[in-house]
């Protein structure tokens, strides 16, 4: 991840129809996994190979979506774009773990990403929104 993440959330953003079709595309061991764990799948796989995707990994972004409390609970979106926003936020927090699974951040720098990431959906959420209703 670069030094300025904005700036990463912006070039996922702008690469946003084609890492759909990707996660579209991708064959997970479990068929009826939802998209947005095939986009975190993308996320992680930008920087990494996919076949290292784990169980970890997989609980970590069902946390982030699942639970009541989580931030990504809080961001302001209307219902027809909560699954564009949150396919792309697990597109970010894949990015994110891959990062953070080689080394590259530490726990205080994965954690900013993550506010990071939560602050840019915030203020794009209905860019993400289009871009997801338009891949089709």
């Amino acid at each position: 991840m670069p030094a300025e993440p904005l700036a990463f959330f912006q070039d996922l953003l702008d690469d946003f129809p084609a890492l759909l079709g990707k996660a579209q595309r991708l064959r997970t061991a479990n068929a009826a996994d939802p998209l947005w764990i095939k986009a975190a799948v993308v996320g992680f796989g930008l920087f990494h190979p996919i076949q290292e995707w784990g169980r970890e990994n997989f609980d970590f972004v069902d946390r982030h979506v699942n639970d009541d409390l989580s931030p990504l609970a809080f961001i302001s979106q209307t219902e027809e774009c909560e699954e564009a926003v949150t396919t792309f936020a697990c597109l970010g927090f894949g990015a994110i773990m891959e990062k953070f699974s080689a080394g590259e951040m530490d726990n205080d720098e994965a954690s900013k990403s993550e506010w990071y990431l939560f602050a840019f959906l915030n203020v794009h959420d209905e860019e993400i929104c289009r871009q997801y209703q338009s891949r089709t």
